[in-house]
């Protein structure tokens, strides 16, 4: 596992507030460090393990939860809050600009670098347009790895869809588990809203209004004709969306809302709160590769993702989606 200092926010600068990261507070209390799996994580005998030349498996977000939980006391699913303590550091350390990561997001290679390849867990080899085109966990360059160095982790964003504990979308709502030792299931208790004025977290209820939603653009309408349609991009909000009548999560053909760009339009009158900033829930300054918003299904209860996948030629290191599309894991440990 590779060790993630603490740091404070006011290193990062104004937009993300003071005192330390969110990630490392746990259980009430602030961490000195937090370790991360340096791979992606592959299911063994019930446990989630960090094993280099693996095919990642896929999980859904509830088992992706339970078995990294199962490695023991301080084991869990690594939260969107870990996720930024890993990558921001890098960002700071590229002038506040787009950090020198890649990855595969281009059927076994980078799009960005097409002489940076792994290991296919197909076989084949990198480029071929047909196949299972994900890498086996750490096959590719040192690039690959979050901080450039044999020590990194690996495979930060690409190959597979990645979960991110403690993040989802509740009918567009933004929900937290603000502290990863609790538990972080769609079913928790733990779950809460995010107050527009301040960041603090708030209990979520039916209606409610005051609170931060990813929302579809105004000027657009929800169909309910039973085929999915891309009605983005979306917006930054404070008040719900109306959604057609029996729309869940299980909606499988429900509307959808991406952002193709680094970018994301508030509504008017807000400003985002810090704890978005230190959470990735809106663009980071500076940053300008990728989609921001990727799939973001609005209905239901929906988890976090990054979705870069390896044939979509787009760097995404801060990207977001949100569905029950089957992802992939790393696990972290901090008590």
């Amino acid at each position: 596992m590779r060790r993630i200092p603490r740091f404070n926010l006011e290193q990062l600068g104004p937009q993300f507030g003071s005192g330390p990261h969110p990630a490392f507070v746990v259980n009430g209390e602030t961490k000195s460090e937090i370790w991360v799996s340096m791979y992606r994580a592959v299911l063994s005998n019930g446990e989630l393990v960090s094993v280099p030349g693996q095919n990642a498996s896929l999980l859904t977000y509830d088992q992706a939860v339970a078995y990294a939980a199962a490695n023991g006391p301080g084991f869990h699913l690594m939260t969107r809050a870990e996720f930024m303590a890993v990558v921001l550091p890098e960002w700071l350390k590229a002038g506040k600009t787009d950090p020198p990561i890649r990855g595969n997001t281009q059927w076994g290679r980078s799009h960005e670098a097409p002489y940076e390849w792994g290991v296919r867990v197909d076989g084949q080899a990198p480029g071929t347009t047909t196949g299972d085109n994900a890498t086996l966990a750490g096959s590719g360059p040192l690039a690959w790895r979050h901080d450039g160095t044999p020590f990194g982790v690996a495979d930060i964003f690409g190959s597979r869809f990645l979960w991110f504990g403690g993040l989802r979308v509740n009918y567009g709502r933004i929900e937290i588990i603000p502290d990863a030792s609790l538990d972080l299931s769609l079913a928790s208790p733990n779950w809460m809203a995010i107050r527009a004025s301040d960041g603090a977290p708030v209990t979520p209820q039916s209606g409610q209004t005051g609170v931060l939603y990813y929302k579809k653009d105004p000027t657009k309408s929800f169909t309910d004709d039973g085929v999915s349609q891309n009605v983005g991009p979306a917006i930054l909000g404070t008040s719900p969306d109306t959604f057609p009548s029996g729309w869940d999560e299980n909606t499988t053909t429900q509307d959808y809302v991406t952002n193709s760009s680094m970018s994301l339009a508030y509504e008017s009158g807000l400003t985002p709160p810090t704890i978005a900033y230190a959470l990735g829930l809106v663009p980071i300054p500076g940053v300008t590769k990728g989609a921001f918003l990727d799939y973001v299904q609005l209905a239901g209860k929906n988890p976090a993702q990054n979705r870069a996948r390896p044939d979509w030629s787009s760097n995404v290191v801060f990207g977001l989606g949100f569905s029950h599309s089957p992802s992939n894991a790393f696990v972290v440990w901090a008590l």
